[in-house]
C-alpha cells in the first residue's frame, strides 16, 4: 500500500507541471506585496485551485495543500515546496525569502522558467524543420530507388545508361544496399553526441565547443548558467555559494567548468577572472569579458542580471540563425536531388527514344 502511495504522490507531482507553478507563483507574489500571510496566502489558492474544495484531488490543489501543512509546521515556502519544485527554483526562492525579497524571487523564477522555455522552443522548432525536409528527402530518394528506375531498367539495360541517366543507377545501388547501413549509422552517430554532450569533458571537449551541435550545447546551457547565477546573486546570494549549488546534481560537462571556476574563485578571484583563466570558454568569449569588465564594480548583481537577459536574446537569435542556415541547407540537398532525379529521368527517356 506504502508504495502504491509514492506511486500515486509522484504522478501527481509529475503533473504539476511548469504551467500550474508559473501561475501559482504568480499569484503568491500579488498576495505576498499585498502583506497576505504565507498561510493565508496558501489557503486562498487554495481555495481557488480546488473550486472550493469541490475539486480537492487537481495536482495545483493538492501541492498548495502540502505546502501550506510544512509552513504551518513551522517550514519556510522554499523548504515546504521540496519535491514539487525544481531545486533551482526552491534555491532562489529560499533566498529571497532570507533577503525579504520574496515577491521579486517569484518573479526571476517565473522568467527563468520562460527564458529556458524560449529556449528550447527555438531549437524544436529548428530542428524539426530540417528532420522534416531530411525525410522527405529519404522518401523520395527510396520511391526513385525502388519504384521508378526499376522500371526503366526493364526497358533499357543499366549498362547502357549515359550521363545523368547512369546517376539514377547509383541512387537505386545506394537505397537497396547502403540506406539502411547509413540511416543505422547515422542515428548511431546522433545518439552518441547526444549521450556525450552532457558527459564528455576534458580540453579536447573545449576544441568541439567552438563547432556545431557541441556550440549550440555550450550556448544553451551557457545561457541557463547565466540566468540562474544572475538570479541568485541579486537574490544575496555570494557568487561562491551561488556556484557550489549549481554545482550539486549538474552534468559532469557543467561541473566541471564550475568546479575550475570555483576553485580559482577560492583564492579571492572575481567570477570574470576566474573564468577567464579557467580557459574552457564558457559561457562563451564575449560573456567572459563582459563579466570581467563588470565583476569589480558596484551594482554587479545589476549587471549581471541585464548581461543574463541580454544573453538569453542573443542565444534565442543564434539559434534561429543557425536554424535558418540548416534549413536553408536542407531544402538545397532536396531541390538538388530533385532535379537530379528529373535529369535522370529525361536522360534515360531520349535514351529509349533513340534505341527504339
Amino acid at each position: 500500500m506504502t508504495s502504491f502511495r509514492n506511486l500515486e504522490e509522484a504522478f501527481i507531482r509529475f503533473q504539476f507541471g511548469g504551467k500550474d507553478r508559473l501561475r501559482i507563483y504568480r499569484k503568491l507574489a500579488r498576495l505576498q506585496r499585498n502583506r497576505v500571510t504565507m498561510t493565508e496566502s496558501l489557503k486562498t489558492m487554495w481555495r481557488h485551485e480546488s473550486n472550493e474544495g469541490k475539486k480537492p484531488k487537481r495536482p495545483a490543489a493538492i501541492a498548495l495543500d502540502a505546502w501550506r501543512r510544512r509552513v504551518e509546521n513551522g517550514k519556510s515556502i522554499g523548504d515546504a515546496m521540496e519535491g514539487w519544485v525544481p531545486e533551482s527554483d526552491r534555491t532562489i526562492i529560499r533566498a529571497g525569502e532570507k533577503a525579504g525579497s520574496l515577491p521579486e524571487a517569484l518573479d526571476d523564477a517565473i522568467f527563468i522558467h520562460i527564458g529556458q522555455k524560449r529556449i528550447r522552443t527555438a531549437l524544436i522548432i529548428g530542428i524539426s524543420y530540417p528532420f522534416v525536409i531530411f525525410c522527405a528527402l529519404i522518401t523520395l530518394l527510396v520511391i526513385v530507388g525502388t519504384n521508378v528506375i526499376p522500371s526503366f531498367s526493364t526497358i533499357v539495360p543499366r549498362e547502357r545508361w549515359t550521363g545523368s541517366g547512369a546517376m539514377l543507377a547509383y541512387i537505386a545501388d545506394f537505397v537497396e544496399v547502403g540506406l539502411i547501413p547509413s540511416l543505422v549509422g547515422l542515428v548511431v552517430l546522433t545518439f552518441v553526441i547526444l549521450w556525450s554532450m552532457p558527459r564528455w569533458t576534458g580540453r579536447a571537449r573545449v576544441y568541439a565547443d567552438r563547432f556545431p551541435p557541441y556550440a549550440l550545447y555550450r550556448l544553451v546551457r551557457g545561457s541557463g548558467f547565466l540566468l540562474s547565477f544572475a538570479t541568485m546573486v541579486k537574490s544575496g546570494i555570494k557568487t561562491t555559494e551561488a556556484l557550489r549549488i549549481m554545482i550539486r546534481g549538474t552534468s559532469p560537462w557543467m561541473k566541471e567548468r564550475l568546479t575550475k571556476a570555483l576553485a580559482i574563485m577560492n583564492d579571492g578571484t572575481n567570477i570574470g577572472d576566474a573564468l577567464y583563466r579557467s580557459r574552457m570558454e564558457f559561457p562563451d568569449r564575449e560573456v567572459v569579458l563582459d563579466l570581467r569588465t563588470y565583476a569589480s564594480l558596484d551594482k554587479f548583481d545589476e549587471a549581471l542580471t541585464t548581461i543574463g537577459r541580454e544573453n538569453l536574446e542573443e542565444t534565442v537569435t543564434r539559434i534561429e540563425r543557425s536554424s535558418a542556415v540548416m534549413r536553408n541547407v536542407c531544402i538545397g540537398l532536396l531541390a538538388a536531388a530533385f532535379g537530379m532525379i528529373v535529369g535522370g529521368i529525361f536522360s534515360l527517356q531520349s535514351q529509349i527514344t533513340s534505341t527504339f
